[in-house]
């Protein structure tokens, strides 16, 4: 899963060069992992949500005509696959639909241009510019207060368990 994460992360820096030459102006365009499920051993579940209580989005920049086609549909549904993986493991599930959605291409329409009323995609701020040298992100970005709570919540209710 790594090599893929630092393959698909590789490739879009390595596209973000050959781009930086045609002049076509780029834009963040996001895709969502809405209704993705995950489910722990007891049967029961709940969707994968970011830690605002939405879903999860992973954005790369596009000229407006790669969007239009669609040429590279496949390597952002890749950065989103990582993105629901990476959500998953926060509520350490038995197994999820992360894989199932991306083979069956259940994220593929949800590919939008992450602009006007849709900017709220973009939850990174991802900036497209031909000078910047990031092409790709995840919602990976938490906030340092969030993971400091996740641990002492972690750990507490690991020491409730053994008690």
């Amino acid at each position: 899963m790594l090599a893929v994460a630092s393959s698909v992360v590789l490739g879009c820096a390595e596209r973000q060069g050959d781009l930086a030459d045609d002049g076509d102006e780029l834009y963040p365009v996001c895709m969502t992992i809405g209704g993705t499920m995950g489910h722990w051993a007891d049967g029961t579940g709940t969707s994968i949500l970011d830690i605002d209580g939405s879903a999860g989005t992973a954005c790369m920049c596009m000229t407006l005509e790669e969007y239009q086609s669609r040429e590279l549909v496949d390597e952002l549904a890749e950065l989103v696959v990582e993105e629901c993986q990476r959500l998953a493991r926060r509520y350490e599930f038995e197994s999820n639909e992360c894989q199932q959605y991306y083979e069956s291409g259940t994220w593929l329409p949800t590919a939008v241009v992450a602009a006007g009323e849709l900017e709220h995609l973009n939850k990174t701020g991802l900036f497209c510019d031909q000078e910047d040298h990031v092409s790709c992100k995840l919602t990976s970005a938490e906030p340092p207060a969030w993971l400091l709570m996740f641990v002492l919540c972690w750990v507490r209710r690991r020491r409730t368990d053994h008690d």
